[in-house]
């Protein structure tokens, strides 16, 4: 098979060519272009690494299969611990060390990504954290001037009030808020009581960031439960000319119109709670729902709405550069929390404390990588096993999927053969055709 038949990806729609997809530097083509040899060497290469702060581990909500274990530990009786403001120094000290390290060999590699979540990081104890965390970075920034840095928030959205979106305003933050569904929709995913009516009071806060001209996103969590009101979702989100828009009298900056979404799956714990989403067919639930969402979409396209790409669609990502390893591998990434570091925000639960690796200055790639050094080629999805699925998907799930999310042996090729790869090619149509839009 000839480099081109391998590398670029007919986009159909409809029987309809919409272009050609390019793996290789994630751009959908009008025409096919000529592929070179010395394209196909890809090297991973990450110019930004991650730092994941679990700043506390108390939470207002219930969620199933919480990434970091909430839902555990209430119901086996746990207090909830709280990282301390010496911790969150010495974290945040450690990865600008590591990233000056990283970053005087390739100097492109110079920029950290600083995620406060919890438990929910906005209940007072983590949002001291937040304010304490602010005085660090000036210093570091003055420590490191080469060194570029973005602080964002993920909260489930019921502690958005004037004060604390006034302090995010002021910090120039980002925020992703976690939304599962509305009306009753949230409350039923999150574990609250039935009529709490969480979806109403998150949406209040959202519309203080709009009205703020603060970042954001809603980051839905698509489930086997949820799937089949994704499409009616998104339109809520995005059919400005509805009368079922949620922003219809929210006051939106210019052009900030619509609502920015961002979409994760459902992440089983267990290889118990995997087969039984398989076995009940949830897995193909989710599919369907994510096809209609994309079909749903493009109409919208054709009526005349100005629709936005997604922010993100889990981890794949086919646009914009190569995502070969996700989150969960530790190679740049680190995930932290009252007890010290690990390669993944679920390794944080019942893990081995390892503070004073951390406080000893230890550097934190070094810590959370030493579980897979020699071992980074099988972590990459070009190794991933595609058998079973089209050929010619298998570069573009390889270099933009990364095969899914690896933490648990086995789910990663769940994920990658059963839900991204049947959706792949509905996501490049729907972009391939908003770029026409």
């Amino acid at each position: 098979m000839s480099a081109e038949m391998s590398v670029m990806l007919e986009v159909v729609a409809g029987g309809d060519v919409l272009g050609y997809y390019n793996p290789l530097d994630g751009v959908i083509y009008q025409e096919r272009r000529e592929i070179r040899e010395t394209e196909l060497k890809v090297y991973p290469r990450f110019p930004q690494t991650e730092l994941y702060l679990m700043l506390t581990e108390a939470c207002n909500m219930n969620c199933p299969s919480c990434a970091v274990g909430t839902d555990r530990m209430k119901s086996e009786g746990e207090i909830p611990e709280h990282m301390t403001p010496e911790l969150l120094t010495a974290l945040l000290e450690g990865t600008f060390r590591a990233q000056d390290r990283i970053s005087r060999t390739d100097p492109t590699r110079n920029q950290i990504k600083i995620k406060y979540a919890g438990g929910e990081p906005l209940f007072p104890a983590g949002l001291k954290l937040i304010e304490h965390a602010q005085g660090v970075l000036t210093s570091l920034k003055e420590q490191y001037p080469e060194i570029n840095f973005q602080q964002l928030i993920l909260t489930n959205g019921l502690l958005l009030n004037d004060k604390v979106v006034g302090f995010i305003k002021k910090s120039g933050m980002f925020v992703s808020v976690s939304l599962w569904g509305l009306d009753g929709e949230n409350d039923k995913a999150r574990g609250m009581r039935e009529g709490f009516g969480s979806a109403d009071i998150v949406l209040k806060g959202v519309q203080r960031l709009v009205e703020n001209d603060i970042s954001f996103n809603i980051n839905h969590v698509v489930s086997p439960e949820n799937a089949g009101n994704l499409s009616s979702f998104v339109e809520r989100m995005w059919n400005t000319g509805s009368s079922e828009f949620v922003g219809n009298n929210w006051n939106f900056p210019e052009g900030k119109r619509p609502i920015p979404v961002a979409i994760q799956f459902l992440r089983p714990q267990t290889h118990e709670d995997m087969q039984r989403i398989l076995d009940t067919g949830g897995v193909d639930s989710m599919v369907t729902g994510l096809k209609e969402m994309f079909a749903t979409a493009t109409e919208l396209l054709g009526n005349g709405i100005n629709v936005p790409g997604l922010q993100k669609l889990d981890y794949l990502q086919p646009f914009g550069g190569v995502t070969a390893f996700t989150c969960g591998s530790g190679i740049n990434y680190i995930a932290a929390g009252p007890n010290g570091v690990a390669n993944c925000h679920e390794g944080l639960y019942g893990m081995t404390p390892n503070l004073d690796r951390v406080f000893a200055g230890e550097d934190l790639l070094d810590i959370v990588n030493k579980h897979h050094q020699g071992r980074l080629e099988e972590l990459t999805g070009i190794m991933r096993n595609y058998d079973g699925i089209d050929p010619r998907l298998h570069l573009s799930l390889a270099l933009h999927g990364g095969g899914g999310c690896p933490r648990a042996e086995g789910l990663s090729d769940i994920y990658t053969k059963r839900i991204y790869a049947e959706i792949l090619p509905a996501h490049l149509a729907f972009e391939a055709t908003r770029q026409k839009s």
